[in-house]
């Protein structure tokens, strides 16, 4: 019965000291959603990296920085949302066209 006992006890143990680890992600505790494995793997990993890096251009609609360190736009707040549901911060970087089409003056339609 002892030995019983100490055989159980060890294969609760992993089981229930894993749970303790389990990061605390909103975006994975939405009700309905069915993330897959992959989906879950991916999102676990940008938490634990902790940012996502985004080029963005300044436009009414997408990015606009103010003074006082606060941002607008659009495309920025759906981003900024899920950057909050993840955990993560935003690294912004603002780029022209040109940076998005050219690699140091080289086209990248080519």
């Amino acid at each position: 019965m002892k030995a019983y006992f100490v055989l159980l006890a060890l294969l609760y143990l992993p089981s229930s000291s894993c749970g303790a680890f389990e990061i605390d992600i909103p975006l994975l505790a939405i009700e309905g959603a069915n993330w897959t494995k992959e989906e879950v793997a991916y999102i676990k990993a940008m938490n634990q990296k902790g940012s996502i890096k985004v080029a963005t251009k300044i436009s009414s609609a997408v990015y606009v920085p103010h003074e006082d360190g606060s941002h607008s736009g659009f495309h920025y707040k759906v981003l900024e949302e899920f950057a909050n549901l993840v955990g993560i911060k935003i690294d912004g970087k603002i780029v022209t066209w040109n940076d998005y089409f050219y690699k140091q003056g080289e086209d990248l339609a080519r």
